[in-house]
């Protein structure tokens, strides 16, 4: 799948693949993680969308023997960028770009 990015500096960047995109991302997602925010990822993803937001954070903090104020500020970070989803009531998810960037972390470390 090939689109055209369009960038309000109005930059011509010509046709981009889905792909490339995807690549992009997924680099610059493992240079800028930080161990905590993988832990995070890799404990959420572990409860396969089984619990709420809260009593993720709860069991994550728990679990990484850190401040729960640390995990809420990690989890807002990782949702802001989209690795993490969630919605009121709803379980915490791991997004598929949060799971392929944590797949491709891990193979980086084999």
């Amino acid at each position: 799948m090939i689109f055209n990015y369009t960038s309000g500096l109005k930059e011509d960047c010509g046709d981009i693949s889905v792909n490339e995109v995807l690549d992009a991302v997924v680099k610059l997602s493992s240079k800028i993680l930080n161990s905590k925010k993988v832990e995070i990822l890799k404990a959420l993803d572990a409860q396969h969308g089984s619990r709420t937001i809260t009593s993720a954070v709860d069991a994550i903090s728990q679990q990484l023997c850190c401040p729960k104020s640390t995990v809420w500020m990690n989890i807002n970070s990782l949702k802001e960028v989209g690795m993490i989803t969630n919605g009121y009531g709803k379980p915490a998810k791991v997004t598929a770009v949060g799971r392929i960037v944590l797949t491709t972390i891990a193979k980086e470390k084999a």
